[in-house]
C-alpha cells in the first residue's frame, strides 16, 4: 500500500514549517512508510528551497509559480490540484492531507488506515482564543443549535466517544483520500455551484463528494492540533 502525505504551503507558514517537518518525519510518526510532498504556492520564489533544505531526501518539493492577478481561493485550489495530479500519476493508494500547520496525534494514520474509509479525517479547531471554531457537526447539546456545522469554542463542547460518524464539514486540515475517489473528484473552484462567496477549495470537494454519493467521516477519538497562526505574535491578554 502506497501512502502519500502532502499539502500546500507558504512563506505565511514558515513559524511553524521546520517543526511540522520535524514531526511528520520523525520515526515514531506511522508504522507504515510515507511519501511527502509540500506544494509551495509563496509569491517568493526562493522560498522553496528553504523547505527543500529542511525536508531533504525525505521527500518532495514543487513550487507554483506567483501570479498576481490570482486570488488565494485559487491558488489554494490549483496547490490541490497539482498535488492530486501526483498523486494519481505516482499510482498512490492513499492521499493523507496534512496542512502545513496542523500537528496529527503521532499514529493517527495508521487507525484512519486501519478503518478502510474512503474519506476519513480528523476533528481540529480553527482561528484562535476565544474566537476558536470547532470543525465538527456532532458538538454534545450546550444549548446551542446540534446543526450548525462550525461550533464557538464557548459554546460546544466534542465528545471523543471513540466512534466514526458521517461529518461533512470535515476540512482537508487532517484527512485521508483514497485513489477511488481522487481519480473522479476534483478541488477546482466551479462557480457554477452557486456557493458562498470565498468558499475554498475543500467546500467544492465535499460537495462533490456529496453529488458522487460518497461520505466523509470524522473520527472522535483524536484531535488534530492546529497551530493556525504564530503563537508568539498573539495577543497573551
Amino acid at each position: 500500500m502506497k501512502i502519500l502525505l502532502s499539502a500546500p504551503t507558504s512563506v505565511h507558514k514558515d513559524y511553524c514549517m521546520k517543526d511540522w517537518i520535524n514531526w511528520i518525519t520523525s520515526p515514531d510518526f506511522s508504522d507504515v512508510d510515507i511519501d511527502i510532498l509540500i506544494v509551495d504556492n509563496s509569491p517568493d520564489p526562493t522560498y522553496h528551497f528553504k523547505i527543500a533544505k529542511e525536508l531533504g531526501s525525505k521527500g518532495t518539493v514543487l513550487h507554483i509559480p506567483y501570479k498576481k492577478d490570482r486570488d488565494l481561493y485559487h491558488t489554494i485550489a490549483e496547490s490541490n490540484e497539482m498535488i492530486r495530479n501526483f498523486f494519481l500519476a505516482k499510482d498512490y493508494d492513499f492521499l493523507f492531507f496534512n496542512e502545513s500547520d496542523q500537528f496529527v496525534p503521532k499514529k493517527s494514520i495508521d487507525y484512519l488506515l486501519s478503518l478502510s474509509l474512503s474519506v476519513v479525517g480528523l476533528p481540529y479547531f480553527i482561528k484562535q482564543h476565544y474566537g476558536s471554531l470547532l470543525i465538527s457537526h456532532h458538538p454534545i447539546e450546550a444549548g446551542y443549535k446540534r446543526d450548525v456545522a462550525i461550533n464557538t469554542l464557548n459554546t460546544s463542547f466534542i465528545e471523543f466517544d471513540g466512534k466514526i460518524k458521517p461529518d461533512r464539514n470535515t476540512g482537508l486540515g487532517a484527512l485521508l483520500i483514497h485513489k477511488n475517489v481522487l481519480s473522479i473528484t476534483d478541488f477546482t473552484i466551479d462557480e457554477e455551484m452557486n456557493l458562498k462567496e470565498n468558499a475554498w477549495s475543500d467546500t467544492y470537494f465535499q460537495n462533490r463528494l456529496e453529488q458522487k454519493g460518497f461520505k466523509i467521516y470524522q473520527v472522535k477519538k483524536y484531535m488534530s492540533l492546529h497551530l493556525n497562526k504564530d503563537w508568539s505574535k498573539l495577543n497573551k491578554n
